[in-house]
């Protein structure tokens, strides 16, 4: 990460992370148990996610980094779609994209949906793939398919989406963003940057690949 982009991360935590009134999981079904912490961490068994793993594909950064990732078995539909009956009622502007539980965040940004890949290693795909962090407070320099990264209340990576659309309001002097993010096993929704749980953690930082030329 830039030095530049290190210390606005720092100086972005240090106003918003720790301050998060943590809530239970509410939106979760009572059998599904979240995990620790809810972003995406994989329970780990000897050899979960590494090459040896016949439940993980081989899955390679840019600098060919492998990326431990897992194949998880879909959850019976009745509990997917009680979890989505449960968040569309915490969260009613949240809209249902998918009842998958196969991937997680980071497998929707990182993995084509195909796997669940731990948050934790996001800012080292970012890094590996070649992604530059933008301005935070220049959302005109956003678009569709730029990467934004939540931070937990230690400002560690707890969840990660990919922005759907910046839309300009120019009567409020701001732009809307609203993106596509896999809430673990509860699925997959469209929702506005900041309208997540706490155990999501809060927006902190965008990426993206794009060549921009000024």
């Amino acid at each position: 990460m830039p030095v530049a982009g290190e210390r606005a991360a720092n100086l972005r935590c240090a106003a918003t992370c720790g301050r998060a009134e943590v809530r239970p999981y509410s939106y979760l079904p009572p059998n599904v148990q979240p995990p620790k912490p809810y972003g995406g961490k994989m329970t780990y068994i000897v050899g979960q996610g590494s090459r040896n793993d016949p439940r993980s594909l081989d899955l390679q950064t840019r600098r060919k980094w492998r990326i431990p990732n897992e194949l998880r078995p879909e959850l019976p539909l009745a509990t997917r779609m009680e979890a989505i009956r449960i968040v569309t009622k915490e969260f009613p502007s949240a809209r249902a994209l998918s009842s998958s539980g196969r991937y997680n965040c980071a497998g929707l940004v990182f993995g084509s949906r195909r796997v669940a890949i731990d948050v934790e290693h996001a800012e080292k795909i970012l890094h590996d793939d070649g992604y530059a962090e933008l301005d935070w407070f220049d959302r005109g320099t956003w678009d569709t398919g730029d990467v934004v990264v939540y931070r937990d209340a230690k400002c560690k990576p707890s969840h990660v989406a990919m922005i759907h659309s910046v839309t300009p309001d120019p009567a409020a002097s701001r732009h809307t963003v609203t993106v596509v993010s896999a809430w673990e096993q509860s699925g997959e929704y469209c929702h506005e940057i900041g309208n997540v749980s706490p155990m999501l953690g809060t927006p902190q930082q965008i990426w993206s690949k794009r060549l921009i030329h000024d």
